[in-house]
């Protein structure tokens, strides 16, 4: 058996033949169990050689569905590793119940070392079949390389929503994204609106450059209620251009806080900027006005309006 105190993988029974000159076949089958995952049968062959072992057919009854893959795992002069195959009736609800279903896809990945904190890739195509009771498709490339997130053409579609992403993530990250979602409950269970968000997101934490549009009606999310939201986002925080950044939003509720209309504008390039609030709470109307900069990470500015109005009683003005 496997000695430590993190063992990725156990098997309580099975068979193991080793026949031959270097490098030498290989057979094995038996139930093998990953981490917390139920044990699965498998039944694996290749070639065992000095700094590697060869993959040639593995196949392997797991979630409802059946996968088969190759590949081989290096551990001299360095630790890598490969796989491809393609998996079979896969039913994703094993891992996250909230997505039951059945799916197939063809699959490719390979990474550096053994204990997860290497570089990896892995990259699904012809993603198709069910999930939630609609159809699911997509492909798409994700890859970590040190700190940095690569995405490559992304795409998924489930039902009538469509998601996409491309680009890099990082301490500056470059990523267009695009959101079309008819009805949320099929992306988060108890959620419920339209959600239709595109753009590209730039620069750093501290010096984001993000041009966006939102759109959404009848939203249900954690606890957030929202009738409807429009937003048009041009924001720029390391050059002389003019930003724009205009969010209309109606009847939001979240816990006890009830506001019937919500807006926010700015203007102005990051070293002079006018923004503007205006909110409308019951019998309360606020209206903020403000100037100031934008400069890493930080807004300063100068309060220059302050109009609160309620019923006959309520008046004030800075």
């Amino acid at each position: 058996p496997l000695v430590g105190k993190d063992i990725a993988v156990r098997s309580a029974a099975g068979d193991y033949a080793l026949s031959g000159v270097w490098p030498y076949a290989w057979h094995a089958a038996g139930a093998v169990a990953v981490r917390d995952l139920a044990a699965m049968p498998v039944v694996a062959e290749g070639r065992l050689a000095k700094d590697r072992v060869f993959l040639d057919d593995v196949t392997i009854k797991a979630l409802d569905g059946q996968t088969n893959l190759s590949g081989e795992v290096l551990w001299s002069p360095d630790k890598r590793w490969s796989v491809a195959g393609r998996a079979t009736g896969v039913n994703p609800a094993r891992i996250r119940p909230r997505f039951p279903g059945k799916v197939s896809f063809t699959f490719e990945a390979d990474g550096i070392g053994f204990d997860g904190k290497g570089d990896y890739a892995v990259a699904i195509r012809n993603l198709g079949g069910q999930l939630r009771k609609v159809s699911a498709s997509g492909a798409g490339r994700i890859a970590r390389r040190g700190t940095a997130w690569d995405l490559e053409n992304i795409r998924l579609s489930l039902g009538r929503t469509q998601i996409t992403a491309d680009g890099r993530i990082a301490r500056e990250v470059h990523l267009r994204f695009a959101i079309d979602a008819e009805d949320l409950g099929l992306l988060a269970q108890g959620s419920r609106g339209e959600l239709h968000a595109r753009g590209n997101l730039g620069g750093t934490l501290a010096d984001p450059v993000v041009q966006a549009s939102v759109r959404g009606n009848g939203i249900r999310h954690a606890g957030i209620t929202l009738e409807s939201l429009n937003a048009a986002i041009d924001f720029s925080s390391t050059s002389g251009r003019a930003s724009k950044i205009d969010i209309r939003a109606r009847d939001l509720k979240y816990g006890k806080r009830v506001f019937k209309t919500l807006s926010l504008s700015l203007d102005g390039t990051a070293a002079a900027q006018v923004v503007q609030l205006n909110a409308q709470s019951g019998e309360l109307a606020a209206k903020v006005q403000a100037t100031g900069a934008f400069s890493h990470g930080a807004w300063n500015g100068h309060l220059g309006t302050l109009d609160i109005n309620g019923n006959e009683t309520i008046h004030l003005a800075l």
